[in-house]
């Protein structure tokens, strides 16, 4: 038994741990290409493109928002502005994987396109020959619904009421976050179903300008997603989404406070499974050693009997024990 429990054990072990280390599955949106600006196959705008890629793909190691400048001058009309920026819940190795992903598709789906913009569920990259660092950027933008509708018109109006209210605390929070820019609300309906909201601006915006970009998010709402039970909106400069199925993570990475959440999580897990391998097998030892005490206990006990009780009354159909002093078990 004892074995049996030890294998267990180690199955939830490893389990634990494949499960800690499996990679979140990338999920492609859409994309945006400039038709009308392209650059000559080979040339120096492809060069500094590459170059602008590779450094976006390995700033993603250590940051979820990076902007950066290749090229060799606004005269020679060959420079160029690249940025990223994950979703301020995912993992930083998700990130990683995420930018490293949509650094090579942005070229194959956008190809010889001098501006260019991709979106994943879980990042953004975007390139131009133009700068648009620290500007609100709301075009273009894309919008993405759940089909299924609110099938009941007094649910429907509440939940839309709820669902400004929660989007509207959301962006006040993401305004007030410093320079991630990024919050999660969420909200229950009539007792049971819940409402989850997901708002960012790229942390490069000041808090004005981020406040400015989600609250023109806030107007598409009514146009593309009433009644929805699910929906985005993504313009360049800022993300909204909202779903009645959580689809974000409880704790953010990459910032201080969130590392503190995470290490208190591995904190736990490690207690967990030093209580499971290591209290269990002494609970069972224990049980054990007091299983054999108890056996040696009855042992002794038809010994005192035979002692302190003749043959015949100790074999009676009635039986009624022997007075003796119990002290003698222990």
């Amino acid at each position: 038994m004892l074995l049996l429990l030890l294998n267990y054990l180690f199955f939830l072990f490893n389990f634990s741990i494949t499960k800690t280390e499996a990679i979140d599955n990338l999920q492609y949106l859409n994309h945006s290409c400039s038709s009308n600006k392209t650059f000559t196959p080979n040339s120096t705008y492809q060069s500094n493109l590459q170059t602008l890629l590779t450094s976006l793909s390995s700033h993603a190691t250590t940051a979820q928002f990076f902007n950066t400048t290749t090229g060799g001058g606004d005269a020679a009309g060959e420079n160029i502005y690249g940025s990223f920026m994950c979703r301020g819940d995912v993992s930083n190795h998700t990130c990683q994987e995420c930018i490293k992903t949509a650094t090579q598709q942005i070229t194959v789906r956008c190809l010889n396109s001098k501006e260019a913009l991709i979106w994943y569920h879980e990042c953004m990259v975007r390139y131009s020959n133009r700068c648009f660092f620290s500007a609100v950027e709301e075009w273009p933008r894309f919008n993405f619904v759940d089909f299924n509708v609110n099938t009941n018109s007094t649910e429907g109006i509440y939940g839309y009421w709820l669902l400004s209210k929660t989007l509207s605390d959301a962006v006040g929070e993401a305004v007030k976050a410093g320079t991630k820019k990024f919050a999660t609300k969420n909200a229950t309906v009539f007792g049971s179903q819940r409402v989850h909201t997901l708002v960012q601006c790229t942390p490069d915006l000041s808090s004005e300008d981020c406040s400015k970009c989600l609250g023109d998010i806030m107007r598409d709402i009514p146009l593309c997603c009433l009644g929805r039970r699910g929906g985005m909106v993504l313009f360049p400069s800022c993300t909204l989404m909202f779903g009645i199925g959580q689809f974000y993570r409880d704790f953010p990475h990459g910032t201080p406070e969130s590392k503190s959440e995470n290490e208190k999580g591995s904190l736990r897990t490690i207690v967990i499974i030093v209580l499971l391998v290591v209290v269990v097998p002494v609970m069972l030892s224990f049980f054990s050693y007091h299983l054999i005490r108890r056996k040696a206990r009855k042992r002794n006990y038809k010994i005192l009997l035979r002692e302190n009780c003749t043959y015949s009354y100790c074999n009676k159909k009635f039986f009624n024990p022997c007075k003796f002093k119990f002290a003698n078990l222990f």
